[in-house]
């Protein structure tokens, strides 16, 4: 389901099958240029959560830096100052 949103944006909510969702707050945006955004927040001093072994849709992580590489998607997790995840993915074509 998408809503269009203000400045031409746009919410989507999806269902993944069989994905169990975690015990704690999260958000997700869609992003491109996932390493440069990382990148510019952790000049401004935000903390990325270490990315630890996962699969996604089958696939086996990779770490990059801050990045899980999933090949067809990239994502990376940090926390705002109430503790919520924040989550910032990018899907490759």
């Amino acid at each position: 389901m998408l809503f269009g949103a203000a400045g031409g944006s746009s919410i989507a909510l999806s269902e993944m099958l069989d994905r169990i969702p975690p015990p704690y707050p999260m958000i997700s945006f869609m992003v491109t240029g996932i390493e440069e955004i990382v990148d510019s927040l952790k000049a401004r001093g935000a903390s990325f959560r270490p990315p630890v072994a996962a699969r996604f849709a089958g696939v086996e992580g990779k770490a990059v830096g801050d990045v899980m590489d999933f090949g067809h998607a990239k994502s990376a997790f940090l926390k705002d100052p109430e503790g919520n995840v924040i989550a910032l993915n990018k899907f490759i074509g």
